[in-house]
């Protein structure tokens, strides 16, 4: 069962390369860390709805058995009109920028998105796939561990939306609200 929402917390989300990142043991054991870290300083630790997918998408039953019983942990943010309208305005944002089409895919635009909406920091290994000035990095853990054959050390990168900067664009777009739903007769 997905944990409810507590509207007195403030939430990190984790990407979705956090979560795919507990099926390395070693890895996992370190993320793992971090978050009862998070945990024990107040914040909340939420997942975007768009994870579930990235996650699931053509996995194994294994594979799905083991995510959804992470997932189900953790407080999820459904992906709503107004988050996909955010997502879109990122991309407009990213290109009147001149930043590289091609580097940001749909589903990180999605995780940013519901950062920006929901006010949450986020947690990731990829902080290229949330470019400054729109990110801030606020905090940076490397995390070192031992594979079979060597040592390795991973990066993770804690950002903050820069609401106000992304405000500035966002005031010239259209708000989700102004959307009119067709009326579907059955």
């Amino acid at each position: 069962m997905t944990r409810p929402i507590d509207k007195n917390k403030r939430y990190i989300l984790l990407d979705t390369n956090i979560i795919s990142s507990l099926s390395n043991e070693s890895l996992g054991q370190k993320i793992i860390e971090v978050l009862k870290e998070i945990n024990s300083l107040g914040y909340g630790i939420a997942v975007s709805d768009v994870t579930y997918f990235e996650l699931l998408n053509e996995a194994t039953i294994k594979k799905e058995q083991k995510m959804v019983a992470v997932l189900n942990g953790i407080t999820r943010f459904y992906v709503k009109q107004d988050i996909l309208i955010a997502a879109a305005h990122l991309g407009s944002f990213y290109k009147e920028h001149g930043l590289p089409k091609d580097q940001f895919d749909a589903c990180d635009k999605i995780i940013a998105s519901t950062a920006v909406i929901r006010n949450c920091i986020l947690y990731t290994i990829n902080g290229r796939d949330y470019p400054q000035p729109f990110f801030k990095e606020i905090d940076r853990r490397m995390l070192d561990y031992q594979s079979k054959d060597w040592p390795i050390c991973v990066p993770t990168y804690f950002l903050e939306p820069q609401l106000e900067y992304i405000g500035k664009y966002h005031e010239k777009r259209i708000e989700p609200y102004l959307l009119k739903q067709p009326d579907i007769k059955l």
